[in-house]
């Protein structure tokens, strides 16, 4: 008998509370949601820049174990993609994830060749640009020319010169 009272003196929601309910929902949700596809499209750029240098460094590894020349990684500018590449024989093709592309690169024809000591080949290094389509952002990632060391970086590195060989 007291549950059906309870039942009967109860009275809910008005429908003015649901609709601003709804309104304050709406407006969170309008205001995250953009910050997520932010956050996202970097993580996606940062994840492109730290799987390159990992391939690059994959490279440099084997070309070192193996004392072969014939070890290198071609870019593709505004196609979003690279291979790794021994000889003519491509060991991996790489796409790169949506919204993301190689902008440019400081190597000769776009190409990173490795010597048998796991550097540059002619101890150029260089860097490859990558970009985000979809926010205003790039990544570097850098090869250095004496050491080989590969990074990556959210400025724009300086251009340096050869090493002696």
């Amino acid at each position: 008998m007291k549950i059906h009272k309870l039942l009967k003196n109860s009275r809910g929601f008005t429908l003015i509370e649901l609709i601003m309910v709804t309104v304050i929902l709406g407006i969170v949700i309008s205001v995250t949601v953009p910050n997520f596809y932010g956050y996202l499209n970097e993580r996606r750029l940062e994840t492109a820049a730290l799987q390159m240098a990992s391939d690059i460094r994959y490279l440099q590894q084997r070309a070192l174990a193996e004392e072969s020349a014939s070890y290198g990684i071609a870019f593709y500018p505004r196609q979003g993609k690279y291979n790794l590449y021994k000889s003519i024989k491509i060991l991996k093709s790489v796409k790169l994830p949506p919204g993301v592309d190689v902008d440019r690169t400081s190597f000769r024809e776009n190409r990173l060749q490795i010597n048998v000591k796991g550097l540059p080949r002619g101890c150029v290094g260089g860097s490859v640009c990558l970009v985000s389509k979809n926010i205003p952002k790039v990544k570097y990632v850098v090869v250095a020319s004496i050491t080989g060391r590969v990074r990556t970086s959210d400025i724009k590195p300086e251009r340096t010169g050869g090493c002696v060989q």
